[in-house]
Parts: structure tokens; C-alpha cells; sequence
């Protein structure tokens, strides 16, 4: 297994969670699995999510995709990062 570690910094949580779960099917189509979905403690307008994917090539190209930046854009987004971590084992 490969994983994503992901960090937007949004305006409005609420209408960016109602437009990430609306992307279910979507992740799934990327191949992408969430694991976790965490809020900043100190920082509220920090969300973190952590997806598990069987095929990092896929995934990487959906989330790396122009249709995702202006979505996020669209969605409250102002920034975000992801990290893309290969197993080793």
C-alpha cells in the first residue's frame, strides 16, 4: 500500500466537507481510499486527510489534475499540500 497525506487551509469548513464527500465516488474511481480526516486544533481552518491507495500513479494524476485545483478553488480552498508516500516495505 501507498499513501497521501493532504492539508487544505480552507474559509468556509462546512462547505468544503459537504464538497469533499460529494467526491466519494470519485476518490474511489482515483483509486484512493480515506482513512483519516482530521481539523486543526489550533488552527481551525486547517483540514488533514489521509487516503490509502493501491496505485499512486492514478491517484497522483487525480490529485495533481487541473479539474481538482478548480475545484478546490471553487470549494473554499486557499491552499493545500499533499504528500505522496511510497511503502518500502
Amino acid at each position: 500500500m501507498d499513501y497521501i497525506l493532504c492539508r487544505n487551509r480552507v474559509t468556509d469548513l462546512e462547505k468544503w466537507k459537504k464538497a469533499f464527500d460529494a467526491d466519494a465516488a470519485t476518490h474511489r474511481e482515483a483509486g484512493l481510499k480515506l482513512m483519516h480526516l482530521w481539523q486543526g486544533s489550533n488552527e481551525p481552518d486547517n483540514v488533514f486527510f489521509f487516503f490509502e491507495t493501491t496505485n499512486l500513479t492514478k491517484a497522483r494524476a487525480y490529485l495533481t489534475s487541473l479539474e481538482l485545483a478548480v475545484s478546490w478553488e471553487g470549494n473554499s480552498v486557499i491552499e493545500g499540500e499533499t504528500f505522496f508516500i511510497e511503502s518500502k516495505d
